[in-house]
């Protein structure tokens, strides 16, 4: 029975789903339908409870790639495997010969970007104020996806990475960067598939842009849109072509909101830190991440 070859595993908000819609493309490649599994993370029994869609058995999981075929490049991308220490392991421990990669985005930009979602989904009200939601957040003791909404955690990424670099060794770990992806998307997909060994003349179209900002139409809609087996169930039945024009039905596009200086001033001072450890760690100039 084929298994994965390589996982992406973070950082959520940081160009995964593109990078999982793009490197599909690839006929040397097989990526599942379920984009996230997250069947090697760890959460919080009640929002296992909720959302099915989380596997828990390794045969279920392994289901997932019963179409590989001959796909030389066989994967999935669930963005849960990178913030939880532990996960590496697990990970190994199944698959010792996966390859690993971990896209990272200035953690500034990403948490205000997860903070956006988590109002477009729902999850928080409409008028809710960055710095003190993502403050409070960060009190809560137990880290885990479901317990908190691990807004500043899933930024933090020297000790991920270096965790990752730990049990898989160098090689075997490819860290993207988000703006250059953003930049360079071209580039940056031809140094995966030589990283995944598959031929590195193919080129994707890339034309689409995912996850684009939006916010819910009304209060009374959000609860319905924020129901994770409402939305898996709407995934599964309806074609891709009726989902923007059911999207429509509770989200609507507006401009984009920005950061005050404030909020930026504050979350660049409490990254500080780690961002220099990972500069350290991966020897890449990240000035721009600094304010």
């Amino acid at each position: 029975m084929p298994i994965p070859t390589f996982l992406i595993v973070g950082a959520a908000k940081a160009g995964t789903t593109s990078l999982y819609h793009y490197l599909k493309q690839h006929p040397d490649v097989f990526m599942p339908k379920l984009k996230e599994p997250h069947y090697f993370a760890q959460f919080a029994d009640e929002l296992c409870k909720k959302q099915f869609y989380f596997l828990r058995e390794w045969n279920e999981y392994l289901a997932l790639f019963e179409g590989a075929g001959t796909a030389k490049a066989i994967g999935e991308s669930s963005v849960s495997y990178l913030c939880h220490s532990g996960t590496a392991q697990r990970i190994r421990d199944r698959l010792p010969d996966v390859k690993i990669i971990i896209c990272l985005r200035n953690p500034v930009e990403r948490v205000f970007s997860h903070f956006l979602m988590d109002i477009r989904d729902g999850k928080l009200p409409c008028a809710a104020e960055l710095l003190p939601t993502v403050l409070a957040d960060d009190d809560i003791p137990e880290k885990m996806w479901g317990s908190c909404n691990l807004f500043l955690e899933c930024g933090r990424y020297a000790r991920q990475v270096a965790e990752y670099f730990e049990v898989f060794g160098r090689d075997s770990v490819r860290v993207i960067l988000y703006e250059d992806f953003k930049t360079n998307p071209i580039e940056t997909l031809h140094d995966l598939y030589a990283f995944l060994g598959i031929n590195t003349d193919f080129t994707p179209q890339i034309g689409k842009v995912f996850n684009t900002y939006a916010k819910p139409r009304s209060a009374l809609l959000a609860p319905i849109y924020s129901s994770y087996q409402i939305r898996r169930l709407g995934k599964l039945i309806f074609p891709d072509q009726w989902k923007q024009r059911i999207l429509g039905l509770f989200l609507k596009r507006e401009p984009k909101p920005e950061m005050t200086e404030v909020e930026m001033t504050t979350l660049y001072e409490l990254y500080q830190a780690d961002v220099e450890a990972l500069e350290d760690l991966l020897g890449f100039d990240l000035s721009a991440w600094r304010h």
